[in-house]
């Protein structure tokens, strides 16, 4: 036991953001600990490049009369 969190003999598995500090961390002090990105530092830059890219194009006329 670690306070009140039990210990399981499973490989961990750690969200982490795209910092590599964090991933360096974990890989030197958890070995066996698999660092995965969270959602959130997934999908909110693939929405900002969604709406930068909606913002270049919002001019530009999709058809010419």
């Amino acid at each position: 036991m670690i306070g009140s969190l039990r210990v399981r003999s499973a490989t961990p598995t750690l969200p982490v953001d795209p910092f590599r500090g964090y991933r360096n961390a974990i890989r030197d002090r958890l070995p066996d600990a698999v660092a995965v990105l969270d959602a959130l530092h997934v999908v909110e830059p693939a929405g900002d490049a969604r709406t930068e890219a909606q913002r270049m194009t919002a001019d530009v006329p999709l058809f010419q009369a």
